[in-house]
């Protein structure tokens, strides 16, 4: 499982003439050979110990490499001088979404409260809500990042239940309905838009869609 991916980690780290200077790092981290792009790392800040996106790229490779609690100590050490370094950041809420880390949620609310529009962080915050019970929350995060929300037929679903549970029935029923066209063959998507039907006043429309489940 890759850590951000390849386009994400050009993102993240932008062009810089350091990264460039090897096998490369950059050219390591983007195809997911993660023990070289440390070795790479480890190498540029033999003579660099202080530069911020090296720092950030050891985090990346040692992410890749599951190493988690090494990859949160580098980006927290990056942090610790840069608390508004995008890049570290990004990856500090990456890593710990992954492992499920307990500081997930604060580095998600830093990286929302530089960018609010930050889609991915708003999905990654929806789902954490979503597994902590908090459906309010939950939901609120899944319409900020709406248009990655209903690409992500995972998390769609997700946001259909906790519409339920906050008895928004009408729209889960949208929702639901959207998911069973994509996948008619789900009964388990067919018994959500049932339940939403039903708690929508339209018990005969939810008994037929059982019949078809």
């Amino acid at each position: 499982q890759s850590l951000l991916g390849a386009v994400l980690t050009v993102a993240l780290l932008g062009s810089n003439p350091v990264l460039a200077a090897a096998d490369t790092l950059e050219q390591a981290l983007r195809e997911q050979r993660y023990g070289a792009a440390l070795q790479f790392a480890d190498a540029a800040l033999k003579e660099r110990p202080d530069d911020l996106r090296l720092l950030t790229a050891r985090g990346l490779a040692l992410g890749g490499l599951q190493r988690t609690e090494e990859s949160l100590s580098a980006f927290e050490a990056v942090l610790g001088t840069s608390p508004a370094f995008v890049p570290a950041l990004k990856g500090a809420a990456q890593t710990s979404y992954a492992a499920r880390d307990r500081r997930a949620v604060a580095f998600l609310k830093r990286l929302l409260a530089l960018d609010s529009s930050d889609a991915t962080a708003h999905g990654m915050s929806a789902v954490l809500a979503f597994e902590a019970g908090d459906c309010a929350s939950a939901a609120a995060h899944f319409e900020a990042g709406r248009g990655q929300t209903e690409a992500n037929p995972q998390a769609y679903a997700m946001y259909g239940a906790c519409l339920l549970k906050l008895r928004r029935a009408k729209e889960a029923v949208t929702v639901f309905e959207r998911l069973v066209r994509a996948d008619p063959a789900s009964s388990a998507t067919a018994r959500s838009l049932a339940s939403a039907q039903a708690a929508d006043a339209n018990p005969r429309l939810a008994a037929s869609t059982l019949v078809r489940a």
